[in-house]
């Protein structure tokens, strides 16, 4: 069992990295985007912070269709 032991805190540990990339690039994101007023954009982070989980995925489904957009323009 030690050896499932280590596969489970491997996954978690990747588990843990991908998030992180995810809350690093969505966080970019938000300080990218042009048309979003100061506002808006601390209210984002705020959100993204305090509910990370339902944050991210709130702001892929609203804002993920210009993300790749505001990528390649800078």
């Amino acid at each position: 069992m030690p050896l499932m032991d280590f596969f489970a805190a491997m996954f978690g540990f990747f588990l843990f990295v991908a998030w992180f990339w995810v809350l690093i690039t969505v966080l970019s994101d938000i300080f990218r985007h042009r048309e979003m007023s100061g506002g808006t954009k601390a209210v984002w982070v705020l959100f993204v912070i305090v509910i990370p989980w339902l944050g991210i995925l709130i702001y892929i489904l609203v804002n993920g269709a210009g993300m790749a957009d505001r990528r390649l323009r800078t």
